[in-house]
């Protein structure tokens, strides 16, 4: 609906922050750091990062309780697909980069999930210029224990599905063992990434160090 219905969402607000895993995602979706220039050159970009491998899990379990990936953890993880949304999403310094092209490092910041999940907030308050608010407290979103995955009774047609409640059309989904070929492989695939996320940030993952 373009640019100026979205910005009518915020009438009255000071700060704006816009959020999608899908913008760190090259080259699943492309063009995505250019328009956000184009758009607002003067935003301040925050890459979130975590442990790559248990991003990918926790990725992959997303998608599994939403359906829009029925394949096994390791099919769908290691697919060589050079579209692999799973590996783009872990590609970490081929990401920053890209943003990194578009705006200047002074208006990137690099953050570990651990680090606000720890309560660190004043860090990135400090870079806005505003002091830090009082804690409010904090809701987590999309916790991976509430995830489900369907059984053969969510196929029913839709009148007949609706009337069984959910929990005997789907069952817990339960977090998939990463084998430690499938670890060894992923760190393979991954390795000159995070040397390369170390290489344009402060940020350091433990286990990746190299």
């Amino acid at each position: 609906r373009g640019v100026s219905w979205y910005e009518g969402m915020f009438p009255s607000a000071r700060i704006v922050a816009d959020v999608c895993p899908s913008y760190s995602a090259w080259p699943v979706f492309l063009g995505t750091a250019e328009r956000a220039a184009a758009t607002v050159p003067e935003a301040l970009i925050v890459y979130l990062v975590r442990d790559p491998i248990d991003r990918i899990v926790s990725h992959w379990m997303h998608w599994r309780d939403r359906g829009y990936d029925t394949r096994p953890f390791d099919d769908a993880v290691l697919d060589p697909d050079p579209e692999n949304e799973y590996l783009a999403g872990s590609r970490y310094g081929t990401q920053l980069r890209r943003w990194l092209e578009h705006y200047p490092a002074e208006r990137v910041m690099v953050l570990h999930q651990l680090q606000l999940a720890a309560g660190d907030h004043g860090v990135l308050w400090r870079k806005l210029g505003l002091s830090e608010p009082a804690a409010t407290g904090s809701e987590q979103r999309n916790p991976s224990t509430n995830l489900t995955e369907p059984t053969v009774l969510d196929r029913l047609p839709g009148p007949a599905r609706r009337v069984l409640p959910a929990r005997l059309r789907r069952r817990p989904l339960a977090r998939p063992a990463v084998t430690a070929e499938t670890e060894r492989r992923l760190r393979d695939v991954l390795g000159d990434d995070i040397s390369l996320l170390h290489s344009l940030s402060d940020v350091r993952l433990e286990g990746w160090h190299t």
